[in-house]
Protein backbone atom coordinates (compact mmCIF):
# COMPACT_ATOMS: atom_id res chain seq x y z
CA UNK A 1 0.00 0.00 0.00
CA UNK A 2 1.15 3.49 -0.79
CA UNK A 3 0.97 4.48 2.86
CA UNK A 4 0.82 7.99 4.22
CA UNK A 5 -0.53 8.24 7.78
CA UNK A 6 -2.98 11.14 7.85
CA UNK A 7 -2.89 13.73 10.62
CA UNK A 8 -6.35 14.82 11.58
CA UNK A 9 -8.08 16.90 14.22
CA UNK A 10 -11.17 16.34 16.24
CA UNK A 11 -14.32 17.18 14.29
CA UNK A 12 -15.70 19.00 17.30
CA UNK A 13 -13.21 21.74 16.61
CA UNK A 14 -10.51 20.88 19.12
CA UNK A 15 -7.33 19.98 17.21
CA UNK A 16 -5.16 17.08 18.22
CA UNK A 17 -1.71 16.65 16.70
CA UNK A 18 -0.75 13.26 15.36
CA UNK A 19 2.54 12.01 13.99
CA UNK A 20 3.85 14.07 11.05
CA UNK A 21 4.79 11.73 8.20
CA UNK A 22 7.79 11.97 5.94
CA UNK A 23 7.35 13.19 2.40
CA UNK A 24 6.66 10.33 -0.03
CA UNK A 25 9.21 9.42 -2.66
CA UNK A 26 8.93 10.55 -6.27
CA UNK A 27 8.12 6.97 -7.32
CA UNK A 28 5.31 6.74 -4.81
CA UNK A 29 3.72 9.98 -5.94
CA UNK A 30 3.98 9.34 -9.67
CA UNK A 31 2.88 5.70 -9.57
CA UNK A 32 -0.86 5.65 -10.31
CA UNK A 33 -2.99 4.58 -7.35
CA UNK A 34 -3.60 0.85 -7.29
CA UNK A 35 -0.50 -0.17 -9.26
CA UNK A 36 1.80 -0.86 -6.30
CA UNK A 37 -1.02 -2.60 -4.45
CA UNK A 38 -1.74 -4.75 -7.49
CA UNK A 39 1.90 -5.83 -7.74
CA UNK A 40 2.13 -6.65 -4.03
CA UNK A 41 -1.14 -8.60 -3.80
CA UNK A 42 -1.45 -12.32 -4.43
CA UNK A 43 -5.04 -11.92 -5.63
CA UNK A 44 -7.18 -8.96 -6.68
CA UNK A 45 -10.91 -9.29 -7.23
CA UNK A 46 -14.01 -7.23 -7.79
CA UNK A 47 -16.41 -8.51 -5.15
CA UNK A 48 -19.94 -8.00 -3.88
CA UNK A 49 -20.71 -8.11 -0.14
CA UNK A 50 -23.57 -10.37 0.98
CA UNK A 51 -25.08 -10.27 4.46
CA UNK A 52 -24.72 -13.51 6.38
CA UNK A 53 -25.83 -14.67 9.82
CA UNK A 54 -24.34 -12.56 12.61
CA UNK A 55 -24.07 -14.25 16.04
CA UNK A 56 -25.78 -12.61 19.03
CA UNK A 57 -23.66 -10.84 21.59
CA UNK A 58 -23.93 -13.60 24.15
CA UNK A 59 -22.30 -16.00 21.71
CA UNK A 60 -19.70 -13.42 20.73
CA UNK A 61 -18.71 -13.00 24.37
CA UNK A 62 -18.49 -16.75 24.79
CA UNK A 63 -16.22 -16.97 21.76
CA UNK A 64 -14.15 -14.11 23.15
CA UNK A 65 -13.65 -16.11 26.35
CA UNK A 66 -12.36 -19.11 24.43
CA UNK A 67 -10.30 -16.81 22.20
CA UNK A 68 -8.30 -15.78 25.24
CA UNK A 69 -7.69 -19.43 26.08
CA UNK A 70 -7.17 -20.75 22.55
CA UNK A 71 -6.40 -17.78 20.25
CA UNK A 72 -5.36 -19.96 17.29
CA UNK A 73 -8.57 -22.02 17.32
CA UNK A 74 -10.89 -19.12 18.17
CA UNK A 75 -9.62 -16.03 16.40
CA UNK A 76 -11.76 -13.01 17.37
CA UNK A 77 -13.50 -11.35 14.43
CA UNK A 78 -16.82 -10.12 15.83
CA UNK A 79 -17.20 -6.84 17.73
CA UNK A 80 -19.90 -6.51 20.36
CA UNK A 81 -19.49 -3.48 22.58
CA UNK A 82 -22.01 -1.07 24.12
CA UNK A 83 -21.39 1.56 21.43
CA UNK A 84 -20.05 -0.43 18.50
CA UNK A 85 -21.09 -3.72 16.97
CA UNK A 86 -20.05 -5.56 13.83
CA UNK A 87 -22.10 -7.31 11.18
CA UNK A 88 -20.92 -10.32 9.21
CA UNK A 89 -20.64 -10.14 5.44
CA UNK A 90 -19.28 -12.53 2.86
CA UNK A 91 -17.56 -11.34 -0.29
CA UNK A 92 -18.63 -13.04 -3.51
CA UNK A 93 -16.17 -12.72 -6.37
CA UNK A 94 -17.62 -11.07 -9.47
CA UNK A 95 -14.40 -10.78 -11.45
CA UNK A 96 -10.90 -12.12 -10.85
CA UNK A 97 -8.40 -9.42 -11.79
CA UNK A 98 -5.23 -11.08 -10.50
CA UNK A 99 -4.56 -14.65 -9.43
CA UNK A 100 -7.31 -17.06 -8.48
CA UNK A 101 -9.34 -15.57 -5.64
CA UNK A 102 -11.87 -17.83 -3.92
CA UNK A 103 -15.45 -17.65 -5.09
CA UNK A 104 -16.50 -16.63 -1.58
CA UNK A 105 -14.58 -15.47 1.48
CA UNK A 106 -15.42 -13.65 4.73
CA UNK A 107 -15.34 -9.86 4.74
CA UNK A 108 -12.88 -9.61 7.59
CA UNK A 109 -11.15 -6.30 7.07
CA UNK A 110 -8.17 -5.88 9.34
CA UNK A 111 -8.95 -8.18 12.27
CA UNK A 112 -12.72 -7.93 12.42
CA UNK A 113 -15.94 -7.79 10.48
CA UNK A 114 -17.10 -4.25 9.58
CA UNK A 115 -19.37 -2.19 11.79
CA UNK A 116 -23.12 -2.85 11.70
CA UNK A 117 -24.70 0.18 9.99
CA UNK A 118 -28.11 -0.29 11.66
CA UNK A 119 -26.64 -0.51 15.17
CA UNK A 120 -24.21 2.35 14.60
CA UNK A 121 -26.91 4.56 13.12
CA UNK A 122 -28.88 4.24 16.35
CA UNK A 123 -26.06 4.43 18.90
CA UNK A 124 -23.64 6.84 17.19
CA UNK A 125 -25.60 9.15 14.87
CA UNK A 126 -22.92 11.81 15.44
CA UNK A 127 -20.34 9.47 13.93
CA UNK A 128 -22.41 7.66 11.34
CA UNK A 129 -23.89 10.74 9.75
CA UNK A 130 -20.38 11.96 8.97
CA UNK A 131 -18.55 8.92 7.68
CA UNK A 132 -20.75 6.02 6.59
CA UNK A 133 -21.79 7.48 3.25
CA UNK A 134 -18.20 8.38 2.37
CA UNK A 135 -17.62 5.16 0.42
CA UNK A 136 -20.74 5.78 -1.69
CA UNK A 137 -19.64 9.33 -2.45
CA UNK A 138 -16.15 8.16 -3.38
CA UNK A 139 -17.47 5.34 -5.58
CA UNK A 140 -19.86 7.71 -7.36
CA UNK A 141 -16.87 9.69 -8.62
CA UNK A 142 -15.76 6.58 -10.58
CA UNK A 143 -12.18 7.42 -9.53
CA UNK A 144 -12.15 10.23 -12.07
CA UNK A 145 -11.79 13.18 -9.70
CA UNK A 146 -8.90 15.63 -9.68
CA UNK A 147 -7.31 14.62 -6.37
CA UNK A 148 -7.48 10.88 -6.98
CA UNK A 149 -6.06 11.02 -10.49
CA UNK A 150 -3.40 13.61 -9.64
CA UNK A 151 -2.07 12.25 -6.36
CA UNK A 152 -4.52 9.68 -5.04
CA UNK A 153 -4.13 6.48 -3.11
CA UNK A 154 -6.41 3.65 -2.08
CA UNK A 155 -8.53 4.74 0.84
CA UNK A 156 -8.87 1.85 3.29
CA UNK A 157 -11.59 3.16 5.53
CA UNK A 158 -11.33 2.47 9.23
CA UNK A 159 -12.93 4.41 12.05
CA UNK A 160 -11.98 4.82 15.70
CA UNK A 161 -15.28 4.92 17.50
CA UNK A 162 -13.99 5.78 20.98
CA UNK A 163 -11.59 8.62 20.28
CA UNK A 164 -10.34 11.09 22.92
CA UNK A 165 -13.07 13.26 24.44
CA UNK A 166 -15.58 10.75 23.06
CA UNK A 167 -15.56 12.46 19.68
CA UNK A 168 -15.28 10.59 16.39
CA UNK A 169 -11.87 10.72 14.79
CA UNK A 170 -11.00 9.00 11.55
CA UNK A 171 -7.70 7.62 10.31
CA UNK A 172 -7.41 5.68 7.07
CA UNK A 173 -6.26 2.09 7.26
CA UNK A 174 -4.59 2.28 10.66
CA UNK A 175 -6.92 1.82 13.63
CA UNK A 176 -10.06 0.19 14.96
CA UNK A 177 -12.89 -1.21 12.83
CA UNK A 178 -13.74 -1.13 9.16
CA UNK A 179 -16.59 0.50 7.30
CA UNK A 180 -18.37 -1.34 4.51
CA UNK A 181 -21.40 -0.29 2.49
CA UNK A 182 -23.37 -3.40 1.42
CA UNK A 183 -24.93 -1.49 -1.49
CA UNK A 184 -21.54 -1.09 -3.19
CA UNK A 185 -19.08 -3.45 -4.83
CA UNK A 186 -15.44 -3.46 -3.74
CA UNK A 187 -11.99 -4.08 -5.15
CA UNK A 188 -10.26 -6.36 -2.66
CA UNK A 189 -6.51 -6.99 -2.55
CA UNK A 190 -5.39 -10.10 -0.59
CA UNK A 191 -1.97 -11.41 0.35
CA UNK A 192 -0.71 -14.97 -0.06
CA UNK A 193 -2.22 -15.95 3.30
CA UNK A 194 -5.65 -14.70 2.27
CA UNK A 195 -5.64 -11.60 4.45
CA UNK A 196 -7.28 -8.52 3.02
CA UNK A 197 -4.66 -5.83 2.45
CA UNK A 198 -6.80 -3.14 0.80
CA UNK A 199 -10.37 -2.59 -0.32
CA UNK A 200 -11.75 0.21 -2.45
CA UNK A 201 -15.44 0.99 -3.12
CA UNK A 202 -16.85 0.71 -6.63
CA UNK A 203 -20.32 1.86 -7.64
CA UNK A 204 -22.53 -1.17 -8.26
CA UNK A 205 -23.06 -1.79 -11.94
CA UNK A 206 -20.51 0.85 -12.96
CA UNK A 207 -17.28 -1.15 -13.02
CA UNK A 208 -17.05 -0.70 -16.79
CA UNK A 209 -16.86 3.08 -16.31
CA UNK A 210 -14.70 3.13 -13.19
CA UNK A 211 -11.19 4.35 -14.01
CA UNK A 212 -9.48 2.40 -11.22
CA UNK A 213 -11.12 -0.86 -12.31
CA UNK A 214 -10.06 -0.08 -15.88
CA UNK A 215 -6.49 0.56 -14.73
CA UNK A 216 -6.29 -2.80 -12.96
CA UNK A 217 -7.74 -4.58 -15.99
CA UNK A 218 -5.02 -3.00 -18.12
CA UNK A 219 -2.40 -4.32 -15.71
CA UNK A 220 -3.96 -7.77 -15.99
CA UNK A 221 -3.71 -7.49 -19.78
CA UNK A 222 0.05 -6.91 -19.48
CA UNK A 223 0.29 -3.13 -19.91
CA UNK A 224 3.09 -1.50 -17.92
CA UNK A 225 2.33 2.20 -18.32
CA UNK A 226 -1.23 2.71 -17.14
CA UNK A 227 -1.10 6.44 -16.56
CA UNK A 228 -3.95 8.50 -17.97
CA UNK A 229 -3.56 11.63 -20.05
CA UNK A 230 -5.22 14.97 -19.33
CA UNK A 231 -5.15 18.26 -21.20
CA UNK A 232 -3.26 21.06 -19.47
CA UNK A 233 -6.20 23.43 -20.04
CA UNK A 234 -8.48 21.02 -18.13
CA UNK A 235 -5.98 20.09 -15.43
CA UNK A 236 -4.48 23.37 -14.18
CA UNK A 237 -7.88 24.99 -13.40
CA UNK A 238 -8.40 22.28 -10.75
CA UNK A 239 -5.68 23.77 -8.54
CA UNK A 240 -7.03 26.23 -5.99
CA UNK A 241 -4.28 28.82 -6.09
CA UNK A 242 -0.92 29.71 -7.60
CA UNK A 243 1.91 32.12 -6.87
CA UNK A 244 5.37 32.98 -8.14
CA UNK A 245 8.21 32.42 -5.71
CA UNK A 246 11.82 33.55 -5.88
CA UNK A 247 13.98 30.66 -4.63
CA UNK A 248 17.39 32.35 -4.85
CA UNK A 249 19.52 31.31 -1.92
CA UNK A 250 17.04 28.44 -1.43
CA UNK A 251 14.90 30.67 0.76
CA UNK A 252 11.44 31.00 -0.82
CA UNK A 253 10.04 34.51 -1.03
CA UNK A 254 6.68 35.38 -2.52
CA UNK A 255 7.28 37.36 -5.71
CA UNK A 256 3.78 37.79 -7.06
CA UNK A 257 0.36 36.34 -7.75
CA UNK A 258 -1.93 34.30 -5.57
CA UNK A 259 -2.49 34.27 -1.81
CA UNK A 260 0.11 31.71 -0.80
CA UNK A 261 2.07 33.69 1.79
CA UNK A 262 0.97 31.18 4.43
CA UNK A 263 2.71 28.44 2.47
CA UNK A 264 6.32 29.65 2.81
CA UNK A 265 7.23 26.74 5.09
CA UNK A 266 5.42 24.22 2.92
CA UNK A 267 7.17 25.52 -0.18
CA UNK A 268 10.56 25.29 1.50
CA UNK A 269 9.89 21.72 2.67
CA UNK A 270 8.61 20.68 -0.76
CA UNK A 271 11.67 22.21 -2.40
CA UNK A 272 13.89 19.78 -0.50
CA UNK A 273 11.77 16.71 -1.33
CA UNK A 274 11.13 14.50 -4.34
CA UNK A 275 7.87 16.37 -4.87
CA UNK A 276 9.85 19.26 -6.32
CA UNK A 277 10.71 17.21 -9.42
CA UNK A 278 13.16 19.24 -11.53
CA UNK A 279 12.60 22.33 -9.37
CA UNK A 280 15.99 22.76 -7.73
CA UNK A 281 17.41 25.96 -6.29
CA UNK A 282 21.02 27.10 -6.36
CA UNK A 283 22.13 28.34 -2.91
CA UNK A 284 24.90 30.39 -4.55
CA UNK A 285 22.78 31.98 -7.26
CA UNK A 286 22.77 35.78 -7.21
CA UNK A 287 20.07 36.23 -9.82
CA UNK A 288 16.40 35.55 -9.04
CA UNK A 289 15.28 31.94 -9.49
CA UNK A 290 11.58 31.98 -10.18
CA UNK A 291 9.21 29.06 -9.67
CA UNK A 292 5.47 28.71 -10.07
CA UNK A 293 3.93 27.24 -6.92
CA UNK A 294 0.60 25.44 -7.24
CA UNK A 295 -1.56 24.41 -4.32
CA UNK A 296 -4.52 22.05 -4.40
CA UNK A 297 -5.88 23.57 -1.20
CA UNK A 298 -4.23 26.66 0.32
CA UNK A 299 -6.40 26.43 3.45
CA UNK A 300 -5.23 22.92 4.34
CA UNK A 301 -3.31 21.91 7.45
CA UNK A 302 -0.06 23.96 7.61
CA UNK A 303 2.13 21.01 6.65
CA UNK A 304 0.17 20.62 3.44
CA UNK A 305 -0.64 16.93 3.82
CA UNK A 306 -3.15 15.82 1.28
CA UNK A 307 -3.98 12.51 -0.33
CA UNK A 308 -0.33 11.76 -0.88
CA UNK A 309 2.04 14.06 0.89
CA UNK A 310 2.19 17.79 0.26
CA UNK A 311 -0.50 19.37 -1.84
CA UNK A 312 2.09 21.89 -3.06
CA UNK A 313 3.76 21.48 -6.45
CA UNK A 314 6.66 23.51 -7.89
CA UNK A 315 7.42 24.27 -11.53
CA UNK A 316 10.59 26.06 -12.75
CA UNK A 317 9.90 29.23 -14.74
CA UNK A 318 12.15 29.50 -17.80
CA UNK A 319 11.82 32.53 -20.05
CA UNK A 320 8.44 33.29 -18.50
CA UNK A 321 7.03 29.83 -19.20
CA UNK A 322 6.55 26.48 -17.43
CA UNK A 323 6.64 23.01 -18.95
CA UNK A 324 3.69 20.74 -18.01
CA UNK A 325 5.95 17.69 -18.01
CA UNK A 326 7.84 19.12 -15.02
CA UNK A 327 4.76 18.74 -12.80
CA UNK A 328 4.99 15.84 -10.36
CA UNK A 329 1.71 14.00 -10.90
CA UNK A 330 0.22 10.58 -11.58
CA UNK A 331 -1.16 12.00 -14.80
CA UNK A 332 0.51 12.65 -18.13
CA UNK A 333 -0.23 16.20 -19.34
CA UNK A 334 -0.60 17.06 -22.98
CA UNK A 335 0.60 18.87 -24.94
CA UNK A 336 3.95 19.12 -23.20
CA UNK A 337 4.84 22.42 -24.82
CA UNK A 338 5.83 25.42 -22.64
CA UNK A 339 2.93 27.54 -21.39
CA UNK A 340 3.21 31.20 -20.33
CA UNK A 341 3.01 31.58 -16.56
CA UNK A 342 0.30 34.22 -16.93
CA UNK A 343 -1.88 31.70 -18.74
CA UNK A 344 -1.49 29.07 -16.03
CA UNK A 345 -2.28 31.59 -13.27
CA UNK A 346 -5.35 32.70 -15.23
CA UNK A 347 -6.52 29.07 -15.40
CA UNK A 348 -5.93 28.27 -11.73
CA UNK A 349 -8.99 28.41 -9.51
CA UNK A 350 -11.54 28.49 -12.32
CA UNK A 351 -12.39 24.78 -12.14
CA UNK A 352 -12.48 23.36 -8.62
CA UNK A 353 -15.25 23.14 -6.12
CA UNK A 354 -14.60 22.92 -2.39
CA UNK A 355 -11.84 20.46 -1.53
CA UNK A 356 -12.97 17.52 0.59
CA UNK A 357 -9.85 16.28 2.40
CA UNK A 358 -11.65 13.27 3.87
CA UNK A 359 -12.89 12.03 0.55
CA UNK A 360 -9.99 13.05 -1.63
CA UNK A 361 -12.20 14.62 -4.26
CA UNK A 362 -13.98 17.85 -5.07
CA UNK A 363 -17.74 17.20 -4.99
CA UNK A 364 -18.55 20.15 -7.26
CA UNK A 365 -15.80 19.36 -9.72
CA UNK A 366 -16.73 17.51 -12.92
CA UNK A 367 -14.51 14.51 -13.70
CA UNK A 368 -11.35 15.18 -15.62
CA UNK A 369 -11.49 14.40 -19.32
CA UNK A 370 -9.00 11.57 -19.43
CA UNK A 371 -7.54 9.31 -22.10
CA UNK A 372 -5.45 6.16 -21.85
CA UNK A 373 -2.81 7.58 -24.20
Amino acid sequence: MIAVVAAVGLWAGRAEAVMIPDFPTLEQVTTPAGVAEYKEAATVALVRPQRIWTPPCVLVRLVAFFSDLYPAEWPPADVCGPRERSRRYRFETIEAIKGVPPARFPAILGAAYPLDPDFMRKTRPDLWGRVFDADAQRAAKLHAGFSFQHSGRLNDRMVEVEAPFDRPRMLDGTVSYALLDPDLDYLVFRDADGRVQHWEPVQRGAAGKDLLVGRLRRLKAGETDVRLTAASADFFPRFADAAIYDMSGCKPRLAGGGRLTILDRRVEETLGSDLAGPARCDPKAKRPQLFLVLSADPTAWPYGLGEHGATVRLLPIIDGKIRPGDLVSQLRLTPDTPIPVEQVIAWVGTGPGAEDLWMGDRPQDPPLRLAAR
